[in-house]
């Protein structure tokens, strides 16, 4: 279920997307302009013929309608009228859709569209588990094919024939499906103004360029915003500014459809996220933007089964500019204690390399568990340091992996580290001890079978342990373990000690195997186990 929340919020804004694509078959009225002075079902095809062929020149998803009406002296309306994709996958369907007029049309003049409105309208979302939303990627005819198609419709520009100034969308639903069921989100609301871009220093203009001010939402939860320019013609975007606000209150969770409102109560769920971008885009190659991006989070929480993940504050600083996504800073107040990370990724090649570098500070675990007043005190505390960096391939993350770091416990209560309580008991440990005592310092490498734990001590009140091994990607433990109650004279023993732990590692070892949530300890005598 979390990865279909945030691919949730991904599908609402592509929804913004499909409502551009609305607006293009819109465009196409207006090559009708020179049949409306004619009467009769004569008129009515060769409305439905331009507007067909004429969308079908630049989107990749099929129009088709039902009906096409017009009544004088300025209303064209479209029932029952759908987008289809490529792979049969309906991304539209809207019941009615009317086209207001400014003006009475004339022939050999383009329609002047004052505002159009839709209305019970349905954006089917499916996400493809291979990248992108079924039926919508690609959206835009680009090169051959785009040529091919508007032979078929005549040779024309878009912004030869589009005056549009209003785009409304009434109580409309959206529905998105991760592959884990469909979840419909009704009462969607859209605001789209449009006009001929005027001449403003600092943002493009000429021929093709449209002004756009775009504002969406599902009250009072999230709201999408956005001001900028379009070309047309090329399809290249300008933002000034968009901004998606989502806020997550016991009230706006009851406005959800039920599945998730009853998920997200019982994960706890609370806060609020604002994103911002600005920049240029150009819409057939957004690998090619030159943006900046920025996002804050507020009072975050999100718990699963025993843990908790709240988050006070989290600010991201990024930009992109030659297919090069720049994660200049991003810092987060968390666990009362501090998150710093930056890094890279080059979008423009095929691999999609990547890097991450991060620090922790004073992070406290105990606020990771979940946990009723009243309680006694978990069984997993400590403040924790730690950093590290890593570099990988985004199109293959743990296969291409690389990097080191070191993590440090201090103040820790360690219970529930995997595999602890069974080492103990299998040593005759007198058990791990009750107060927060315990440490932990561990050094590891990334790479693509797992974590590598090249060297780690683990102290508890009663035993020390020395654990290097690998916990592998999918959750499996393969580690070896050097520990008992004698370790802990030897680290009061100097040289002597050492020496002596030199002795028992080639004496004495323990394996520790299987998934993290269960794992198996067992001795490994003379440190000949497989």
């Amino acid at each position: 279920m979390p990865g279909t929340l945030v691919r949730v919020c991904i599908g609402v804004g592509a929804a913004v997307a499909v409502v551009g694509a609305a607006v293009v078959v819109l465009v196409n009225v207006n090559r009708s302009a020179g049949g409306l002075g004619q009467a009769g079902g004569e008129l009515r095809d060769y409305i439905g013929r331009q507007l067909a062929g004429i969308v079908n020149a630049y989107i990749e998803p099929e129009l088709a309608f039902a009906e096409l009406d017009y009544h004088a002296p300025g209303t064209v309306s479209l029932t029952d009228v759908t987008l289809t994709g490529t792979d049969g996958t309906r991304v539209l369907d809207v019941d009615r859709l009317v086209v207001t007029l400014a003006e009475a049309p004339r022939v050999g003049s383009p329609l002047r569209i004052a505002e159009v409105r839709i209305g019970g309208g349905r954006v089917n979302l499916l996400l493809d588990p291979e990248g992108g939303l079924r039926g919508l990627t690609p959206l835009l005819k680009t090169g051959d094919a785009r040529a091919e198609a508007a032979q078929g419709a005549g040779s024309f520009r878009l912004s030869d024939v589009l005056v549009l100034n209003h785009v409304v969308i009434e109580q409309s639903s959206v529905v998105v499906d991760a592959g884990d069921g469909p979840m419909r989100f009704d009462g969607f609301e859209a605001d789209l103004t449009v006009e001929r871009a005027s001449e403003d220093a600092g943002a493009p203009g000429g021929p093709g360029w449209y002004a756009l001010a775009f504002s969406s939402g599902r009250a009072p939860g999230l709201r999408l915003d956005a001001e900028g320019r379009l070309n047309i013609d090329t399809f290249d975007a300008w933002l000034r500014q968009a901004t998606a606000r989502l806020e997550l209150t016991p009230e706006t969770i009851g406005t959800l459809p039920p599945t998730v409102a009853d998920w997200l109560r019982e994960a706890d769920a609370s806060g609020a996220l604002t994103a911002r971008a600005s920049g240029s885009v150009p819409l057939r190659d957004p690998g090619g933007a030159e943006a900046e991006i920025s996002a804050d989070v507020e009072g975050f929480n999100f718990a699963a089964g025993p843990y908790r993940f709240p988050v006070d504050t989290l600010r991201l600083d990024a930009g992109m500019s030659g297919g090069i996504v720049n994660l200049r800073a991003l810092r987060a107040e968390l666990l009362r204690g501090r998150l710093d990370a930056s890094g890279a990724a080059d979008l423009g090649t095929r691999t999609r390399e990547a890097t991450l570098s991060w620090t922790l500070a004073g992070l406290d675990l105990g606020e990771l568990i979940r946990r009723q007043e009243g309680e006694d005190a978990p069984d997993l505390a400590g403040i924790v340091t730690s950093s590290g960096s890593a570099s990988t391939s985004l199109a293959a993350p743990t296969g291409r992996i690389s990097g080191a770091g070191g993590l440090e416990v201090r103040e820790g209560r360690l219970v529930l580290l995997p595999g602890l309580t069974e080492l103990a008991d299998l040593i005759d440990s007198t058990g791990l001890g009750s107060s927060a005592s315990h440490t932990l310092d561990v050094s590891y490498e990334l790479a693509p079978d797992g974590l590598r734990v090249t060297e780690s001590t683990l102290e508890t009140d009663t035993l020390v342990a020395r654990v290097r091994g690998v916990i592998a990607w999918d959750g499996t433990l393969d580690l070896s373990a050097n520990a008992g109650p004698l370790e802990k004279v030897q680290s009061l023993l100097g040289q002597a000690g050492r020496i002596l732990g030199n002795l028992t590692d080639r004496l004495v070892k323990y394996r520790i195997r299987g998934p993290i949530a269960d794992p198996s300890v067992s001795v490994d005598p003379l440190g000949l186990g497989g």
